[in-house]
């Protein structure tokens, strides 16, 4: 429950990709590929070699990579361990890729004819106000070169490509000017969207399906063929470099006491300590399932006038709340929240919280989360920390800073050396007499998460751009300065055959399985939408070959066997809504499928088969409760806000569908 009160504070991110503007139906490139497109030779474009052409503009494979690149980084960092071969195949990266660079081509041609620009005034401007540029909240000049510098992007560059999304968001505000909502739509989108669904499925498992499948060799090289970007090593890279954190010249660094005593008076505020309360409360929510939400609000707050009055006349708060409190946070600790200041809860339960005294119980508290009782345990009254509190702080952070301002001075006598001398073992003895730290790798690809190299950002871009025996300049990062040499690198490439056939035929074989898998549950869905029994169906049991007769699903001649054995598996799922999107418990995500939330006792199964992880899902309706437009008032601002973002992403996805269906636009298949 804590966790659920704080406000969280939403950080900014200044993606240097594209400069500033993100514009998610340009960036993914959603329009779909026109009948004109063909797969083309990288002959044409006037000798140019090319991945895209657009009305005759080239898209070149350098700047298709740079946008490849920065794709996968960013899928890298967000997904982590999720992210592999697979993870980049399913999301097809590459198509996605090409076709944003499509659309932002295409867009730029289009405000080009109709004579949107942008100026010079405007770009500075925006560039001023990127808070990555900024120190205090004021533009540094110095911090917006180190920052491009860090990232090894140009300011010319950078500027080009702000300028050019600039245009690219003038022209989108243009196409989504007049998009408004009505309220009857708000309330439409609400009552769609909270109906609570219950279905009963049927899945198919592919692992049941693996026995007797055999890959031959030649089958297996033919998929290796046809998918060998599933099986393509990555660049790999093996780097010998030197490391002088903040942290360790830190402690290096002297600082005169006069320097800390004029900060803590300069700075005065910042230790200024604000008023805190540490509370417990046992919190009563209303039966979220009930289809009388009022009633089930009254009864929840009956209940919560229950137990106040049961503390008041003395029985004890952390027993009641581990018996009664629906907070699961807080409850085992007997509503302990701990200590908070004003401006972490929501706002009424803080008023309550601030206006008691110590050991003092509140009235019933309402809040989103339901009704609250709140009991006061401690105070912390605001104060001023003392300057021989803060001293040793104010010292260590002073160190700090005057470490990284002369880090990168120190280490650049060092990454001299790595430019001019060839022997490791020099390098190593002259870091090692200057105090500076040297680490040999072994070889690592961008996937590495766990090496040094890889997990930042900066350092990574810089490593996988250089070629081997090659030395970096010193590269700067929030926990110190590196100096790099590439020892020895391995570009991507697809291993022989032989290495990889056991990984080709397992491959191969899951997916025979899961064919056969999807086969027999679009068969199964034949049967049930035929008339079949829900009930025998998923017991193993579906309409023979012979009329009148019945045949064990999946098996041949012969008695039944147990469903499982056959891979069929069948339950029925708890409530859900399209807002939730997935359904529980399954992790399928369904939000994006209408037809599922139209079912009805009439026309109870859903069209398809679904598809998740190895299994094959077989949907019918059981029941449908209706949404409590009780609940609408609450929601309306966001479903607003919502809605509208919907409709504009829909016009602007209409908009750049239809320039793409009027362009002659090729795409060099052999590039991607």
């Amino acid at each position: 429950m804590l966790d659920e009160m704080r406000k969280r504070r939403n950080s900014v991110l200044v993606l240097l990709a594209f400069a500033a503007i993100v514009i998610v139906f340009i960036f993914w490139g959603v329009g779909p590929a026109p009948q004109k497109q063909q797969p083309q030779s990288s002959d044409e474009g006037g000798g140019r070699p090319y991945v895209a052409m657009v009305d005759g503009e080239i898209i070149t494979p350098e700047t298709y990579r740079t946008a490849y690149d920065r794709q996968l980084d960013y899928f890298r960092n967000t997904y982590r361990e999720q992210f592999n071969d697979e993870f980049i195949e399913r999301l097809d990266l590459r198509r996605r890729t090409v076709d944003m660079l499509i659309n932002r081509t295409l867009i730029l041609k289009k405000a080009e004819e109709e004579g949107v620009s942008v100026s010079d005034d405007e770009l500075q401007k925006a560039i001023m106000n990127i808070p990555a540029f900024q120190k205090d909240g004021v533009f540094d000049k110095d911090r917006y070169f180190a920052v491009l510098n860090r990232n090894r992007i140009k300011p010319a560059d950078f500027e080009r490509d702000m300028k050019q999304d600039l245009v690219l968001e003038k022209m989108r505000n243009r196409v989504i000017a007049d998009i408004d909502v009505t309220d009857d739509e708000i309330k439409e989108v609400y009552m769609r969207d909270n109906r609570k669904l219950v279905l009963d499925y049927i899945s198919v498992d592919a692992s049941a399906f693996t026995d007797g499948i055999e890959v031959t060799d030649d089958e297996a090289k033919k998929y290796l063929d046809r998918h060998s970007m599933a099986f393509m090593e990555p660049t790999k890279v093996r780097a010998f470099y030197a490391r002088l954190s903040y942290d360790r010249l830190a402690k290096e660094v002297e600082v005169p006491e006069e320097e800390v005593k004029s900060y803590y008076e300069k700075n005065i505020i910042e230790f200024q300590e604000p008023k805190e309360v540490r509370a417990s409360h046992i919190l009563i929510r209303p039966d979220e399932t009930a289809l009388d939400r009022t009633k089930a609000r009254d009864e929840a707050r009956a209940r919560a006038e229950d137990i106040l009055k049961r503390l008041r006349a003395g029985e004890d708060f952390a027993e009641l709340a581990i018996k009664y409190s629906k907070d699961p946070g807080s409850s085992a600790k007997g509503g302990d929240l701990g200590f908070f200041r004003m401006g972490t809860m929501v706002k009424p339960f803080e008023d309550a919280a601030f206006a008691l005294g110590k050991g003092e119980l509140s009235d019933i508290v309402e809040t989103t989360f339901g009704f609250h009782i709140i009991k006061v345990t401690d105070i912390k009254d605001a104060r001023l920390r003392t300057y021989n509190e803060v001293k040793d702080a104010i010292a260590a952070k002073l160190a700090r800073e005057k470490a990284e301002s002369a880090a990168a001075e120190r280490i650049e006598p060092l990454a001299a050396k790595f430019r001019e001398v060839e022997s490791i073992d020099e390098l190593r003895a002259a870091a090692e007499a200057e105090g500076i730290e040297t680490f040999m790798t072994d070889l690592f690809s961008k996937n590495d998460g766990n090496v040094e190299l890889v997990a930042d950002n900066t350092l990574r871009e810089v490593v996988f751009s250089m070629a081997e025996g090659e030395t970096s300049d010193v590269v700067e990062t929030p926990l110190g300065v590196y100096v790099v040499r590439i020892v020895e690198r391995v570009e991507e490439h697809l291993p022989p055959y032989e290495e990889v056939a056991d990984k080709v035929k397992e491959r191969l074989r899951m997916e025979k399985a899961r064919e056969k898998a999807r086969t027999r549950a679009a068969e199964l869905l034949q049967a049930l939408r035929e008339g079949a029994d829900f009930d025998k169906v998923a017991s193993g049991i579906v309409p023979g070959p012979e009329a009148g007769e019945h045949d064990e699903a999946g098996a041949g001649e012969g008695g039944e066997e147990s469903a499982s054995a056959k891979g069929l598996s069948s339950g029925t799922t708890e409530q859900f809504t399209r807002v939730q999107g997935f359904i529980p418990g399954l992790g399928i995500f369904v939000g994006d499928k209408d037809a599922i939330f139209e079912l009805s006792e009439e026309s109870p199964y859903y069209g398809e088969v679904l598809e998740h992880g190895d299994r094959f899902f077989i949907f019918k309706f059981k029941e449908m409760e209706e949404a409590d437009e009780a609940g609408l008032e609450r929601w309306k601002d966001e479903l607003r806000t919502r809605l509208l973002l919907k409709k504009r992403d829909e016009a602007v996805l209409s908009w750049i569908n239809d320039m793409r269906s009027k362009a002659e636009i090729k795409i060099n298949e052999e590039l991607l």
